[in-house]
């Protein structure tokens, strides 16, 4: 969405994307029409800032919820790694799993 000048005069285009997604210039005049849609345009993008500016605003709210979620999941995950490592599980690509050892010793006990 601009103005270009070419020669003297200014015309006003409209970028917008065709059926294949490509981004194509629209002519939109260079009269009052053109200034109309001008005008139009730059409403629609100030309102698009301002949706964008409030987002913002909203999520600032949450950050510091967001890190005390962020350390309560840490925490969680420490506690977790320690009771899986209690009970002779490690990690392998991932996923927890019991050791051979602690296998072996179950099946020698149970019979």
């Amino acid at each position: 969405m601009a103005w270009e000048k070419r020669q003297k005069a200014s015309y006003y285009y409209r970028s917008q994307r065709d059926s294949e997604g490509r981004v194509r210039k629209v002519y939109l005049g260079a009269g009052p029409a053109a200034r109309l849609a001008a005008t139009k345009d730059d409403k629609v993008r100030e309102s698009r800032l301002a949706d964008v500016s409030g987002a913002m605003a909203f999520e600032a709210n949450y950050e510091p919820t967001d890190r005390l979620m962020e350390e309560l999941e840490h925490r969680v995950d420490l506690l977790v790694e320690a009771v899986l490592r209690s009970k002779r599980f490690h990690p392998h690509k991932g996923a927890w799993r019991r050791s051979r050892e602690f296998k072996n010793t179950a099946n020698t006990t149970a019979k």
